[in-house]
């Protein structure tokens, strides 16, 4: 018989299996057999939940999730022993030595829940599990990692993540959800209970997604599977809640499946010190896990995008939309548009589709925002970010889109001011204080620009971070006086009806124009390329291409 896997749209051959495993991505779901038409098989899920779902909003029916894995069946769902599960990730093509248990069961795991979770049936043992969790951060041992944009920690193992929060320190450890969610699964099944991970899309009642940045996701752990009859509670160490106050779109994940973020946030961290060949390996691994992961598609659309592959990335992105049609895909897709049409024409249609699916998600009005500063139409943005900034106020994205916002009409006090509070709120971040240096450069304030990139030079642990800013700035340390400084910014600035361009070329060829300062470190999506800065400042970036062929 011939199958098409849909995901990765490959025909083959197999017999004898009564669920076909695609030879190339070594996915088994949303594969059709060849002669069915696609645009009727390609969710056949949510196609036959659809009739369920409007019923049980019009019936106001508490009790529903969202399964799109409801029906995949025992045996892919069924938690697998530690050796089956590397055997298996092995077949997918992972390189033993590339091998991770996040959710690995140790003995400190094992003991550590064991003391919470004695003498208590499953479900009540889970919770007070969680409860132990949401002790540790009143007590300071950890905090929520904003998950805003990549940064230099890597990924945390659930045995990891345990040993950082029992140390004796006074500084909290930053965690990301996907690090509490393999944490508590771990502590769960050294209980014999039987947990899986959660990929959480959004929360019932709430108008803007569960992990609005899009880049690291959402995770939460279900006890047993459910059925459409009776949801499986639902734990969220993150945001500690749980049952039916945390009620969600979601995905109930296989064990391959939720190996597979471990290698997605390594390939974020990899980003972020510009070693875009080790990210895209981690990237590939992932896809490989979790082949229907929009979330994925969009990682490896960033890592394409900072390596110059400029005629892939947007690829990823629209991928990305197909496999799962929300507000985040949208976004995302929308900010990768506006580097390939200025115009911004397509770029708002999709940020007008995610707004229709969730009005109150900041980051798609901020998108919107930048592209009317984008055409001059400074009176329509200016709402949009006001009303961005109330939902999402701790936003340096937002912030810096402010900045933006004033530079774009030469207010440069304004903009400084701006750019310094993103700077405050992402705790110093590498984007930030690259956009920050670049207002200052706009503004002439030399001295300022000049501390600013002297801070990111000193700080950068890659050397190729450092030489991008000297060109990106012109810039060596005491080797320019302010006169050459002001002659050289009059002279951008005549170039462009008050626009400033700088440019940046580490291969002889052109990436393009209005790519964002932090292209690959951390801004539009948190590591991709965003809006240019408005008309105020402008960037000709190419970081340099790759020879890199990927997993389809």
């Amino acid at each position: 018989m011939k199958y098409r896997c849909v995901p990765c749209d490959h025909e083959f051959d197999s017999t004898g299996s009564d669920k076909p495993r695609c030879p190339r991505c070594m996915g088994i779901h949303n594969i059709e057999k060849s002669h069915q038409k696609t645009d009727e098989k390609k969710n056949p899920r949510r196609s036959r939940l659809v009739p369920m779902i409007l019923v049980a909003v019009v019936a106001g029916s508490i009790g529903l999730y969202f399964y799109l894995n409801s029906d995949n069946g025992d045996a892919d769902t069924e938690p697998k022993s530690e050796n089956a599960l590397k055997d298996l990730l092995e077949q997918f093509g992972v390189a033993a030595q590339d091998v991770v248990l996040p959710f690995e069961v140790a003995e400190a795991i094992e003991k550590f829940a064991q003391e919470v979770a004695d003498g208590k049936d499953d479900e009540e043992a889970l919770q007070a599990m969680m409860d132990a969790l949401t002790r540790l951060k009143k007590e300071g041992k950890w905090t929520p990692h904003s998950q805003r944009e990549p940064d230099k920690e890597g990924p945390r193992t659930a045995s990891e993540l345990l040993a950082e929060l029992q140390k004796d320190t006074d500084k909290p450890v930053k965690v990301k959800s996907y690090e509490l969610a393999v944490l508590l699964l771990a502590m769960a099944r050294s209980q014999g209970i039987n947990a899986f991970l959660a990929q959480i899309h959004s929360f019932q009642g709430e108008k803007k997604p569960a992990d609005p940045a899009g880049k690291f996701g959402r995770y939460g752990v279900v006890m047993g599977k459910g059925s459409k009859e009776k949801a499986a509670p639902l734990f969220d160490p993150y945001a500690g809640r749980s049952g039916k106050s945390a009620m969600a779109d979601m995905d109930i994940l296989p064990d391959e499946e939720a190996v597979a973020p471990y290698h997605a946030h390594k390939a974020l961290t990899l980003l972020v010190s510009r070693n875009t060949s080790a990210a895209h390996k981690q990237g590939d691994i992932a896809i490989k896990l979790a082949p229907n992961c929009a979330l994925f598609r969009s990682i490896r659309g960033l890592i394409f995008a900072a390596g110059g592959a400029s005629t892939e990335f947007l690829a990823e992105f629209e991928k990305a939309v197909k496999m799962r049609d929300d507000a985040v895909t949208r976004t995302n897709l929308a900010e990768m548009l506006l580097l390939v049409d200025p115009s911004g024409k397509r770029a708002e249609n999709e940020v007008q589709i995610a707004l229709s699916k969730m009005s109150d998600y900041a980051r798609a009005h901020a998108v919107l925002a930048m592209i009317h500063v984008m055409r001059g139409e400074f009176t329509e943005a200016e709402p949009e970010l006001a009303l961005a900034e109330r939902l999402d106020p701790d936003s340096p994205a937002i912030a810096l889109f402010w900045a933006q916002f004033h530079a774009a009409q030469s207010e440069g006090e304004e903009a400084v001011q701006k750019a310094e509070l993103a700077v405050r709120l992402s705790e110093e971040s590498l984007s930030s204080l690259i956009a920050l240096a670049g207002i200052y450069k706009t503004t002439a304030r030399f001295d300022e620009m000049r501390a600013t990139l002297d801070k990111i030079i000193k700080s950068a642990d890659s050397p190729d971070i450092a030489q991008d800013i000297r060109r990106l700035f012109g810039y060596e340390p005491d080797d320019l006086d302010d006169e050459d400084e002001v002659a050289s910014a009059e002279t951008d600035k005549d170039a462009g009806a008050g626009e400033h361009k700088l440019k940046l070329d580490a291969d002889g060829k052109s990436f393009g124009s209005g790519i964002k300062l932090d292209v690959g470190l951390g801004g539009g999506m948190g590591g991709s390329p965003g809006p240019g800065l408005g008309s105020g400042l402008k960037l000709d970036m190419n970081l340099g291409s790759e020879n890199y062929t990927p997993t389809q």
